[in-house]
Parts: structure tokens; sequence; C-alpha cells
């Protein structure tokens, strides 16, 4: 028989129960949903991760952008030599 199946049991008062036995596959699904909350935390730790990489990179981006923009200031203030 393929799982998931069904087993019967019958009562002398003519009742009958049934009872699904979960496959190979059913249980394997099972542990998957479970793993869900688990999944989902570590997607959100990847992602924090990932955003403070990139504002560290930022950060360093920010310091060249500083340097470059106090340099051009400066340049246009200092007086130029006339000849």
């Amino acid at each position: 028989m393929n799982p998931p199946y069904e087993s019967t049991t019958h009562f002398k008062d003519g009742s009958v129960a049934r009872r699904t036995e979960a496959g190979t596959a059913q249980r394997i699904y099972t542990v998957a949903a479970s793993l869900d909350g688990l999944g989902m935390n570590l997607l959100r730790l990847g992602l924090v991760i990932v955003l403070v990489w990139i504002g560290g990179l930022l950060g360093g981006l920010q310091r060249v952008w500083c340097n470059l923009i106090v340099f051009f200031a400066l340049r246009r203030t200092i007086p130029q030599r006339t000849a």
C-alpha cells in the first residue's frame, strides 16, 4: 500500500474506527513545517548581518565623500593668483 493509508477497526456494535498512518513523505513535510519558525529566525538574522555589513561599507564611503567635499570646497575658497 502507498502511504498514507487507513487501517480500520470494527467493533461489536457495528461502529468503525479509522486511523490514518503517515508515510515517509508526510513525516518529512511535518518536520519541515515544524522548522518553519527556525527558518524565519535564521532569515531575519542573516538580513540583519547583511544590512550591518552594508552599513559599514557605506560608512567608509561616507568618509571618502566627506574628504572630497572638503577638498573641493576649500579649493574654491583659496584665492587664485592672477598674473
